[in-house]
């Protein structure tokens, strides 16, 4: 099996962003969950939502996952939401995970058990 699944957004033939299941442990049932809404002007429209919504369905329901994570990178307050409002819990946060933009950023994990939805 797969340890990605990339899923293209398009709304009407225009490409909008890209939502993915990535780095699938199979063997202990889990996942990450990845959003981009490429171009700002497509931002806060719902597609990210409904994109992601789609993906927990499709992970419960065909890939048989029990739990998904979403990594953020500190400051990411669109996606904290979108992935708090859809169920995802903040765990934690690794200190100076990732480095972006010549500087080292914490990242918050946050996370959904499929048996909670």
């Amino acid at each position: 099996m797969a340890s990605e699944y990339d899923f293209v957004i398009i709304n009407n033939d225009h490409l909008i962003g890209e939502c993915s299941i990535h780095t699938i442990d199979w063997r202990n049932r889990h996942g990450e969950v990845g959003i981009c809404i490429w171009n700002p002007s497509d931002r806060n429209k719902g597609y990210g939502s409904s994109a992601v919504k789609h993906v927990i369905q499709w992970a419960q329901e065909d890939l048989d996952l029990h739990r998904l994570e979403a990594w953020i990178l500190e400051g990411n307050t669109a996606s904290e939401t979108l992935f708090a409002r859809l169920g995802f819990t903040c765990e934690g946060k690794l200190r100076n995970r990732y480095f972006h933009n010549s500087i080292h950023k914490d990242v918050n994990i946050y996370g959904l058990l499929l048996t909670d939805t």
